[in-house]
């Protein structure tokens, strides 16, 4: 009765362990792990010749290209000059979301360029730049 028994038990385990493996393998199917992939037609933009004290605004169009949602987790800039409004919500695959960068010339002069960036989140992270330019004319500039 002994050896009927332990065949029985070495059969329950050897169900378990293949039940287990196939189970581990469609949860790997169904959960891709796609980078982030994502489309983004022009990562610069000009304003060209502004007046001291003028406000800008460009939409920075983002595409995103992958097979899982896209989220933007943190902005980056390095003035108070510039402003960027996005979308809080995640990204669709094969959805389009747009990146408002607003940039305040008060107290800038000459030629000014501000970088963006954004830390954007899928299946993995993967920083995106964004540049904008203008060249700032003032009716009186001291330099000390």
């Amino acid at each position: 009765m002994s050896g009927k028994c332990d065949l029985l038990f070495i059969g329950v385990l050897a169900y378990i362990a293949v039940a287990g493996c196939a189970r581990s393998q469609r949860r790997a199917d169904t959960t891709p792990d796609t980078p982030v992939a994502v489309s983004m037609p022009d990562t610069f933009h000009d304003f060209g010749s502004l007046r001291a004290g003028e406000t800008v605004s460009y939409n920075f169009r983002m595409v995103n290209t992958g097979q899982s949602e896209l989220r933007i987790e943190k902005v980056e800039t390095a003035c108070g000059c510039v402003a960027v409004h996005c979308t809080d919500k995640p990204v669709q695959p094969g959805t389009t979301a747009f990146v408002e960068v607003t940039f305040n010339s008060s107290g800038e002069h000459g030629h000014v360029v501000q970088q963006i960036r954004l830390s954007l989140k899928a299946a993995n992270r993967k920083e995106v730049s964004l540049t904008v330019a203008a060249q700032v004319e003032n009716d009186l500039f001291i330099n000390p």
